[in-house]
């Protein structure tokens, strides 16, 4: 039986509205997408989008015969709520109940804004306000007509509208549009795919905070119900007809290149088959077990390489790598080095942030479908579906209308696939379009943390003055971090689709500088090219962002040096914090973390402290952290974020515990304040995980850091205590949801441990290792 989504997708596909599908399906409200002519399918240097491709879109979203609201997104669940909020906002400016939104998202044939899909609440919130604003608006303007009264003497509630005064004349918005088909086009800028997608560019009247119902209220996330009844359908419980499954068979080294495959080995695997492409290698067979056994026996040669620093020697590999580094200067204020050379004391010191992964504990799965009519169907878990299309289509050079991209629920990414790849979808495209037939490929433990793309390494070189007073009167910056972006696919870089990266990487993120009662602030920040990716493979280790991408690094480093000028000015590391802000909504952020925590003035290190002896020692730190919300998406908010960690330190064996993290949070307008809550829960356990384990280690040939028990993450056991202390603000423009919370913990860790022991850390992670040796120099 077709149901009633089915329907109106029908009606909405059919390019004339016949009386008997308007019957169908009631009839609807659809409020469309009007592409400008300046919007390219592909980015600069590529075709524009064909208008039959999307006519197939053309829906935002519908009224349906039953009075619920078809809504159709390309933005996806990433584990944050996303899609929840976007129920809610669409609910709100449509006046109707939370449970008549119904939703459709991340196809790239039914959803019209593509793009990626970040945070909590910036997967296109806004975008679906001002499309059910505007959807909104025309009901009304309908129902005016219908009464022969002016709209000013309507009212709306749950998706009925009334004249006021008079509750005997009342409408149901599918019973105003029963029978036709209202069609509002809206305005969009933007491209399909690269970047957040497409915008609205319309200004309706948004629902002022004063008659809020459903925005700003907690909803238990719409996701959940599925997921533990085991309802939601992954990426890799997708099968299709004829399907065969394939497992890959990486280089010997990063750099290596393939001689020749060898065979089996005289083992027997009676339907395995063996792809190359270059130095793409992969295996399929009827059965995964077949596909899985084969590819641990396929015999290949390659060739030698050794072109990584290797991790312990990284620091010191970064900095050598500054000398032919391209600098941009992020941010000049007054004159940094003449106002260092006469300051009554100056601080300098160098941080170094190591590599880390993005390590989703389930795998990466990938279904391709190439087919003979040339079409390509793709299933995914990206956060980005659209340009999952877009490169598929771009590394396979067929038109985007070719390319279908259906998204699936699947592990966290972290932003690994923000921009589309990097995961296993195009290793099966490519093994689908060799073979004829459909192929799912699923990526092995060690295959993901060798090969797949990591966030970028810093390094740090920081020098400060500061006056008598213990204020800090210059900063000066060098700001040093690999390819963040370097946004190929594994896959196509092995089959030689992809070119070389750039030989020159751009200056790197540095962050928000928001201490602006610094008068003289110098920050320069040099781009160096991904580790190993000069080699005859050009792959090296990709690097891709992360959650809160370059700007984490940027303020660990940052905030740590706060730390280190605090002890140097003997004051309390709060009290300097707010003695160099002027922002209202940071030093409220401030205080309020500090009352929550119970915080006690002091000077770090405390009174007490020792880096020495078989007993543990305690210590509090805290930090201050900016994320700007900036255009992203719409967004015109911004997160403070204050953080205070308790930690305790085994100075004879470098142990570190984080006890307990409190954090108190203003993004702005908090859509749903409880899925907020859990993101910013999620946050602390990943930025306390970052802080005390995470580092990809490598020698000069491979990534060493290959399972769990070499590349270490947080533990329930270590998961600290967490208190979170939300800020609402309902006036503000939305901020990140999800991302910036990982940023806080680690600098204040960072402190605390200052506090405990006395000492100053330069490197994450503060590993065992790194703070025993530190205690000791």
């Amino acid at each position: 039986m077709i149901n009633l989504e089915e329907k109106t997708t029908k009606l909405l596909a059919e390019k004339a509205f016949s009386r008997r599908t308007l019957l169908q399906a009631g009839g609807a409200l659809v409020v469309s997408l009007s592409l400008p002519v300046s919007v390219s399918a592909a980015g600069k240097g590529k075709a524009a989008m064909q208008t039959e491709d999307a006519s197939r879109m053309a829906g935002w979203l519908a009224i349906q015969a039953d009075n619920t609201v078809l809504v159709r997104t390309g933005k996806v669940e990433i584990g944050t709520g996303v899609l929840t909020g976007l129920a809610q906002s669409v609910a709100e400016e449509l006046d109707v109940p939370l449970k008549a939104i119904k939703l459709i998202s991340g196809d790239t044939d039914k959803t019209p804004d593509g793009g990626w899909t970040a945070n909590a609440q910036l997967g296109g919130v806004l975008n679906l306000r001002k499309v059910a604003a505007i959807g909104r608006q025309a009901l009304i303007e309908r129902a005016a007509q219908h009464f022969g009264v002016p709209a000013s003497q309507l009212t709306v509630t749950d998706g009925t509208i009334s004249v006021v005064g008079n509750q005997s004349k009342h409408v149901t918005y599918a019973q105003l549009v029963q029978g036709q088909v209202l069609n509002v086009a809206i305005p969009t800028t933007g491209t399909m795919a690269f970047g957040p997608g497409l915008a609205v560019n319309a200004k309706p009247a948004l629902k002022p905070v004063s008659q809020y119902k459903i925005i700003g209220k907690s909803v238990p996330r719409l996701d959940i119900p599925d997921k533990v009844t085991g309802k939601a359908i992954l990426v890799g419980d997708i099968r299709l007809p004829g399907m065969l499954h394939g497992r890959m068979v990486r280089p010997k080294t990063l750099g290596s290149t393939l001689v020749s495959v060898d065979g089996f080995g005289g083992q027997k695997f009676p339907t395995a088959k063996v792809v190359v492409k270059k130095n793409l290698v992969g295996v399929v067979a009827e059965s995964e077990w077949e596909a899985i056994n084969a590819a641990a026996a396929l015999q290949t040669t390659w060739t030698d390489w050794a072109g990584l620093p290797g991790s312990d020697n990284l620091p010191k590999a970064l900095q050598a790598a500054r000398a032919g580094a391209k600098a941009t200067t992020s941010l000049k204020v007054g004159n940094a080095a003449g106002a260092i050379s006469k300051a009554a004391k100056t601080v300098s010191g160098s941080y170094f942030t190591a590599l880390y992964g993005h390590h989703p504990i389930g795998p990466g799965v990938g279904v391709a479908d190439v087919r003979k009519d040339g079409t390509v169907h793709v299933w995914t878990h990206s956060s980005s579906p659209a340009n999952i299309r877009a490169n598929v289509a771009n590394y396979l050079k067929i038109p985007w209308e070719k390319v279908t991209a259906h998204w699936a629920e699947g592990s966290g990414q972290y932003g690994r696939s923000t921009f589309g790849f990097e995961g296993a979808e195009f290793d099966a495209v490519l093994l689908s379009k060799e073979l004829g037939r459909p192929v799912r490929v699923q990526w092995m433990r060690q295959e993901d943390n060798m090969f797949s793309s990591k966030h970028i390494t810093t390094s740090h070189n920081y020098q400060a003055g500061l006056d008598a007073h213990g204020k800090i009167t210059a900063w000066n910056l060098d700001f040093l971090a690999t390819t963040e972006t370097d946004l190929r696919s594994t896959a196509a870089v092995l089959a030689g689709i992809a070119p070389p990266p750039a030989t020159t990487a751009p200056g790197g993120w540095s962050g928000e500088f928001y201490y602006d009662k610094v008068p003289n602030v110098m920050v320069k920040a040099y781009g160096l090219p991904s580790l190993g990716s000069d080699g005859p493979l050009h792959l090296g280790i990709l690097g891709n962002i992360m959650r809160s991408p370059g700007e984490a690094p940027a303020v660990w480093g940052q905030e740590m040096f706060m730390n280190e000028l605090a002890a140097a000015a003997g004051v309390d590391p709060a009290e300097f914090r707010l003695n160099h802000l002027t922002d209202p909504r940071g030093i409220e952020a401030l205080k309020a973390v500090l009352k929550a925590a119970g915080w006690h003035t002091h000077a770090s290190p405390k009174a007490g402290s020792r880096k020495t002896g078989s007993q543990p020692v305690t210590g509090r730190g805290v930090s201050l952290v900016l994320r700007g919300g900036g255009s992203l998406e719409g967004a015109t908010g911004t997160t403070w974020m204050a953080t205070v960690a308790e930690v305790t330190v085994w100075p004879a064996t470098g142990k570190v515990t984080v006890d307990r993290v409190t954090m108190s949070y203003d993004c702005g307008l908090e859509v749903n304040p409880m899925a907020i809550r859990r993101c910013v829960e999620g946050g602390i356990v990943q930025g306390t995980s970052i802080a005390l384990h995470e580092e990809v280690t490598f020698d000069k040939s491979n990534i060493t850091s290959s399972d769990w028990n070499s590349y270490p993450i947080l533990t329930m056991a270590e998961t600290p205590k967490i208190n979170v202390v939300l800020i609402n603000r309902l006036d503000k423009g939305p901020g990140g949801g999800s991302e910036p919370a990982l940023m806080p913990p680690l600098p204040a860790i960072h402190g605390a441990i200052l506090d405990a022991t006395g000492v100053v850390l330069r490197r994450t992670p503060f590993s065992p290792k790194y703070v025993k040796a530190a205690l000791k120099a």
